[in-house]
């Protein structure tokens, strides 16, 4: 007896999964969700568990398909946690579900699409963006376990250079390789990134955590330590450009150079712990220096008071 089909429900009729490697115009409304699986196929339609597809790039094809809006998205849930090794260009009111899979690529984002994974780590490669947002200027969102620049030169972990749209990431960790950057690092169209990390590991000689260089906007952050690990030379916590703005509380800042400062630049830094050369002055700080002056300060006033005493 042959096998069946998978049962699917089309604009309201009950029908067998088509065989065909196209899919049937009418078959749009059957799903808002494209699986993807390294046990897939890119000739499979992607539309049911049993038949998904094989690279993540080929399932978004069919999201775009399905005519996403802001009032039907569309999911690309990848099954399992495999390493797909491709580039990932996003598409508005597209998400991508993979948590417990491996990006060794770069993904491009756009407005209005949110992106769930367990890593983005690039294999090889040299002047990479490993999330980059470039146009638009709406949301996105980034829900990532570890973004790893390692493997890659003279490349950044996270770079918006839309100006006016914002990049709202969680990452619990970012290790930022040789030459690389973590966040921002341009010149020119620099939008919003808003970030929580609890840890940004400079791995590398000359690994730079955060870099504002345009007054477009600003770089927000939570990141509980930004360190240097191992024994690298050259790191440097945060640059600050002539016209960067970072906003940055922390907890605790260990690098060759904590900060740098061009005259013109904004940092507004709440750290209780910074190690490291600091070079150039923050338009507020709140750490261990203002902790001891204000200590110092207090106890003049201690010692005046008591010499005032009757």
């Amino acid at each position: 007896m042959a096998t069946r089909r998978p049962i699917v429900q089309v604009s309201g009729q009950l029908q067998e999964l088509p065989t065909t490697d196209k899919m049937p115009t009418n078959f749009a409304t059957a799903t808002n969700v494209v699986y993807v699986s390294k046990e897939g196929s890119d000739a499979n339609t992607g539309l049911t568990p049993d038949f998904p597809k094989l690279t993540i790039g080929a399932a978004i094809t069919v999201a775009s398909g399905l005519t996403p809006s802001a009032s039907n998205r569309v999911s690309v849930i990848v099954m399992d946690a495999g390493t797909y090794a491709e580039d990932v260009t996003m598409v508005s009111h597209v998400d991508l579900i993979g948590r417990s899979a491996k990006l060794d690529g770069t993904i491009e984002i756009v407005d209005n699409s949110t992106i769930i994974l367990r890593e983005v780590n690039p294999s090889s490669g040299s002047g990479l963006n490993l999330i980059r947002k470039s146009g638009g200027t709406g949301s996105s969102y980034c829900y990532i376990d570890l973004i790893d620049s390692r493997n890659v030169t003279s490349s950044r972990c996270l770079r918006n250079t839309s100006a006016g749209s914002v990049i709202f990431v969680m990452c619990a960790q970012m290790w930022v390789g040789a030459g690389n950057t973590g966040v921002g690092d341009q010149t020119s169209g620099f939008g919003h990134v808003h970030l929580y990390c609890p840890d940004l590991y400079l791995a590398g000689n000359n690994a730079k955590g955060i870099v504002g260089n345009n007054t477009n906007a600003s770089i927000i952050g939570y990141i509980d330590h930004i360190l240097e690990t191992g024994s690298p030379t050259g790191t440097e916590a945060i640059t600050v450009g002539a016209s960067g703005v970072v906003h940055l509380t922390c907890t605790q800042i260990i690098a060759d150079t904590a900060y740098t400062i061009t005259a013109g630049g904004t940092l507004n830094l709440v750290c209780p712990d910074v190690q490291g050369v600091r070079t150039g002055t923050p338009t507020c700080e709140i750490s261990d220096q203002l902790v001891a002056t204000v200590d110092s300060w207090l106890s003049g006033k201690m010692r005046l008071s008591e010499v005032a005493s009757p």
